[in-house]
């Protein structure tokens, strides 16, 4: 377990190939740390196959240099020798495996911010040297079907009718240090990314909107996501996110430890739809901001339960 994406369709585990892939791996992790796909959409649905993703800026072309860690040159003082060396992937895609999109620039190949995610076992071999495989997801399947049935506006296009958007990345495990200079993007929609947004139930409100009522668009935009209840809430400070669970862990059992620092309001554990089975991860809502300041200042360094190291953050959901 690497990182856990949140979408506007749910959320995905996704399992990193570290150690046969690191050089892709290490672009992706620090993509993810700088914020780089808050909102990116998905895109260009290729039904049973695969959907792209990765272009925050998407429908424009992006630019090679600016959305690849490993070209960017404010980044060039981070050593990236150890991972150069990584021997050529053998991995073949299958149903949920994330793979950056190789590219020519300078008459050389290369790969930025870009991947696909394929949708089936059936993958074209004639691809295998156009991708680079870097990832598998091992939770939120679920979220794959939504997107593979997603209703397109065309064959040609092969555009969804309505976004499914990256909201938030949680990282689980980064084992590369971070370039020097490296600060993450704030988390909030550009104007391009408001103005690009897919929802067909708008059509008829949107040709009455002008310039002078913009942000009433933009706020009813970002309330249709269904991440932010209003554009101008954000994320609680009272709510923990924890991941890493034990299948076995229970809700009682989170709040009976994180109950020590506080009074814990809520406790939820999200389960897999189909199943009912964890999904390994949570949230721990407290009453008070400064409890939850407290549950994460001793937790965070280092607490099990069930046997299992518990990944501790402060929540960037406001569901």
């Amino acid at each position: 377990m690497s990182v856990l994406i949140e979408t506007t369709a749910g959320n995905i585990t996704l399992d990193l190939f570290v150690e046969s892939q690191p050089l892709p791996c290490f672009n992706f992790l620090k993509l993810c740390k700088l914020n780089y796909y808050f909102f990116t959409p998905f895109h260009t649905i290729d039904k049973d196959f695969s959907v792209h993703c990765g272009n925050p800026n998407y429908p424009n072309p992006p630019n090679i240099i600016s959305s690849s860690i490993i070209e960017d040159t404010q980044f060039q003082d981070q050593s990236l020798s150890p991972y150069l060396l990584a021997p050529k992937s053998t991995i073949k895609p299958t149903l949920g495996t994330f793979s950056f999109v190789k590219s020519i620039h300078e008459n050389q190949q290369v790969f930025d911010s870009r991947f696909i995610i394929t949708l089936s076992d059936s993958f074209d071999d004639s691809l295998e040297n156009q991708v680079i495989p870097f990832g598998q997801i091992i939770e939120g399947f679920t979220v794959l079907e939504t997107i593979n049935n997603t209703p397109i506006e065309s064959i040609e296009l092969k555009r969804p009718l309505r976004d499914i958007r990256i909201t938030y990345i949680h990282i689980l495990h980064d084992p590369f240090p971070d370039p020097n200079n490296f600060h993450p993007y704030p988390l909030e929609p550009s104007e391009f990314q408001l103005s690009t947004m897919r929802f067909p139930e708008l059509s008829k409100t949107t040709k009455d909107i002008n310039s002078d009522n913009n942000n009433e668009y933009n706020a009813l935009t970002l309330e249709l996501v269904g991440d932010l209840p209003h554009y101008s809430i954000k994320p609680s400070p009272e709510t923990l996110f924890v991941a890493k669970l034990n299948p076995i862990t229970t809700s009682e059992s989170l709040e009976i430890v994180f109950g020590r620092f506080g009074n814990v309001k809520n406790v939820n554990i999200i389960l897999e739809p189909k199943t009912k089975k964890s999904l390994c991860y949570g949230f721990v809502e407290y009453n008070e901001q400064h409890e939850a300041e407290s549950a994460y200042r001793k937790l965070s360094k280092g607490c099990v339960i069930d046997g299992r190291k518990l990944h501790i953050d402060f929540s960037q959901s406001v569901r």
